[in-house]
């Protein structure tokens, strides 16, 4: 799921700001990735957390790709 969520972010790039470019949902995450949003929701607290993301709204920063990348969920 990891490769995943880091993939989303490659693939639709940075905006100035640094966030995904892409605004989406935890519920849209969730459908791309194939989970439910519960995971998605545990999964981007224990990011935040870590300083391994940043979320604003529907925004979301990755900030370090392989923390994420090595991250087991």
């Amino acid at each position: 799921m990891s490769k995943r969520f880091v993939g989303t972010g490659k693939k639709f790039g940075k905006n100035e700001k640094g966030f995904i470019a892409f605004p989406v949902s935890r519920q849209d995450i969730a459908a791309y990735i194939g989970t439910a949003y519960e995971t998605i929701y545990k999964f981007l607290n224990e990011f935040s957390e870590q300083a391994y993301i940043k979320t604003d709204g529907k925004n979301i920063a990755l900030l370090d790709y392989n923390a994420i990348s090595k991250a087991i969920c």
